[in-house]
């Protein structure tokens, strides 16, 4: 009997943690791990340093449905957050429950202002951050290039979306503070060249092709040395050449691919340097 007892017990046990889910602690890590897929499809970043800002492939949408979308997103996360026992939540794990928390109540306030609607000022805005974004970056892989290509071309597109913004602003009778316009259209001259080949988002693919031609000559010097050595003087073992060898075929053809993607992004760079015209 008293076995029978304890083994009910203990079925009753595990059907109450059951029913109360994962522990408060996986249930954070998890949301924590929702909330940043999100913010990376979205490419936006609640209160990120704006100097930060980098281009990873499609930019971020600013309509009215990506903003309702993001807001709707938000809500959901304060409502799960709500969920979680904070008092379950030990060190540092409480610390980071706490600070976002209070980063996802205030994107929640900053959905009561009209703040969207003033993209750029004289000292900074959309167009600047885009423009200054390549000399922050890193590219070290092709998907890096392909990424940013993305990002030239759909500049047309967020741009547009921003001079939709800029538009309803109007419409409802807003206006920017006169001091903090002085000066603004410097912004956009520093863009505007006669040739989009030399605007500063094409110098990481000029990177690129100069990098190539240094590896592709460096490869060259050495393979023909190993070539013109005589069997007997080799220093080298036949896998090391058979190395050599691959590394030119990979450095003839990483140049090629340089020279593509720096004829594909002069061709989006002149498109960037058309909506900065308009």
């Amino acid at each position: 009997m008293l076995k029978m007892i304890v083994a009910i017990s203990a079925c009753l046990m595990a059907l109450v943690a059951a029913a109360a889910g994962p522990p408060a602690s996986e249930q954070f890590r998890q949301l924590l791990e929702e909330h940043w897929r999100a913010a990376e499809r979205e490419q936006v970043f609640f209160r990120t340093d704006p100097d930060s800002y980098r281009l990873n492939g499609r930019l971020a949408e600013v309509s009215a449905e990506a903003r309702s979308r993001r807001q709707a997103f938000n809500e959901s996360v304060l409502g799960r957050l709500d969920q979680i026992d904070e008092t379950a939540l030990h060190g540092q794990e409480r610390v980071s429950y706490r600070l976002f928390r209070y980063e996802r109540e205030a994107e929640r306030e900053s959905y009561r202002y009209p703040v969207h609607l003033f993209p750029f000022t004289s000292l900074f805005g959309y167009h600047s951050y885009f423009a200054e974004a390549p000399a922050k970056m890193a590219f070290n892989t092709p998907e890096d290039y392909e990424r940013y290509l993305v990002s030239l071309g759909d500049f047309p597109r967020y741009n547009r979306e921003h001079i939709q913004l800029l538009e309803e602003a109007v419409a409802l009778g807003y206006t920017q503070y006169c001091a903090s316009m002085e000066g603004y259209e410097v912004t956009i001259s520093n863009q505007l060249v006669e040739r989009p080949e030399v605007l500063g988002q094409l110098e990481p693919l000029r990177l690129v092709v100069r990098t190539d031609v240094v590896a592709v000559e460096l490869l060259g010097n050495l393979g023909h040395v190993l070539v013109d050595q005589p069997a007997d003087d080799l220093t080298v073992f036949e896998d090391e050449r058979d190395l050599v060898a691959s590394d030119l075929e990979h450095g003839a053809a990483a140049f090629a691919a340089g020279g593509l993607i720096a004829e594909a992004g002069i061709e989006e760079a002149g498109i960037v340097h058309a909506e900065f015209a308009d």
